[in-house]
């Protein structure tokens, strides 16, 4: 039966007997570069946001979920990630002086009198230790914060991976601005 509907359904949009779902997208094709430019450079309809415009990517790249998405919800997500993105922004710094704490050597011996007596006996642990900081930072900065940005830019409902890693990257260089002036 599933084999059945199947064919009944593509069999359909063959003939042209259904279309599909409308949506409220589209692609538009140009002969000249002049032209891409001016439709992406004016003011396509009277209603702000009614309508955007942007150059569109390689049909393998587009994320067809998000196409079409109602502005509303689109706003929402990006009110999210910007929200998301200042919380992270803000409580990275508490996470990787956390981090370094838990790596500092001096700290944890005074804390813990067992591990004073280890590094007594095994005067090479306290360097094994003191490269492991700068390498958890080397984690969490390159490795982990990316990953965690991509994820938050998803919420913006971008409709190409284009347009996700973008916004990652422009969120990243807002990252780093902020962490470095704070």
């Amino acid at each position: 039966t599933i084999v059945t509907t199947t064919v009944e359904a593509a069999t359909s949009l063959i003939t042209g007997q259904e279309d599909g779902t409308p949506d409220d997208a589209g692609f538009v094709t140009f002969k000249s570069l002049v032209a891409v430019n001016g439709a992406l450079q004016m003011e396509q309809h009277p209603e702000l946001f009614a309508l955007e415009t942007e150059i569109a990517p390689s049909p393998n790249d587009i994320f067809w979920g998000n196409v079409g998405k109602d502005r509303g919800v689109i706003q929402t997500g990006r009110y999210a990630s910007v929200a998301a993105t200042v919380t992270l922004c803000l409580s990275w710094t508490f996470i990787v002086t956390f981090i370094v704490n838990l790596t500092n050597v001096d700290c944890l011996a005074e804390e813990n009198a067992q591990l004073e007596r280890v590094l007594a006996r095994n005067p090479w642990l306290e360097s094994v230790l003191q490269v492991i900081s700068p390498l958890l930072l080397l984690i969490f900065n390159e490795g982990l914060l990316p990953v965690i940005l991509k994820a938050i830019s998803r919420f913006e409902f971008p409709a190409s991976d284009a347009s996700l890693e973008a916004s990652a990257f422009w969120k990243m260089a807002a990252f780093s601005v902020i962490q470095t002036f704070l």
